[in-house]
């Protein structure tokens, strides 16, 4: 039961510092002014980041409760 509960903190503590940095960068671009051509960039890149975060951590957090 501990090791479950390991690796449960494991999952959570990843996601949360994943989250963390995906925060980091929405912070970036969205504080860039909009004629910047490296905003549109940086939004494409965060809102990417921040879908495939959002599949990903489900998709985690599912296949977990599963075992």
């Amino acid at each position: 039961m501990t090791n479950n509960n390991d690796t449960d903190l494991n999952i959570y503590d990843q996601l949360k510092q994943v989250t963390k940095c995906i925060d980091s960068l929405k912070d970036v671009y969205e504080n860039i002014p909009s004629d910047d051509r490296y905003a549109s960039v940086f939004s494409l890149v965060g809102e990417k980041l921040e879908l495939e975060f959002d599949v990903l951590s489900r998709l985690v957090l599912l296949s977990h409760k599963l075992e």
